[in-house]
């Protein structure tokens, strides 16, 4: 069943659970389980977060974020830690632009330095964060 999951994200490119489980025929729970094994052996990635979550192959990953696709994800404020998003943004996002050194350098401090503000003085429950290119 692994394997037929991994070859409707392929033909796809962009599949929601919901797409897996009216197509395959299968549980939520099952289509759950199944992509986060596919995610862990680094075939699938999980892009956004709520309502416009979709999983994609690392490889059609690749290709979004060079068409200027953007990071984003919903946070709870609570234990929220900037250096941690900011790795998270790094591994998802930043790693597949070709940016030197001290760009990126100065996107963390800028990225980091924001966050913590939202974090210490925004009060709210949640915090989204959003990155992207233009082309």
């Amino acid at each position: 069943m692994i394997e037929k999951i991994l070859e409707f994200v392929k033909n796809k490119k962009e599949v929601r659970t919901s797409d897996i489980i009216l197509d395959l025929k299968i549980s939520r729970p099952t289509v759950i389980k199944f992509l986060k094994i596919l995610e862990s052996q680094g075939r699938v990635t999980c892009l956004a977060n709520g309502p416009k979550t979709f999983y994609t192959t690392t490889q059609e990953e690749k290709r979004l974020y060079n068409k200027g696709f953007s990071f984003f994800k919903t946070y709870k404020r609570e234990g929220l830690r900037e250096d941690d998003v900011f790795t998270e943004v790094r591994f998802r996002f930043l790693k597949n632009l070709k940016i030197s050194n001290d760009l990126e350098n100065v996107l963390s401090y800028a990225f980091t330095e924001m966050l913590n503000n939202a974090i210490d003085h925004s009060g709210s429950a949640r915090i989204k964060v959003e990155m992207g290119t233009e082309n």
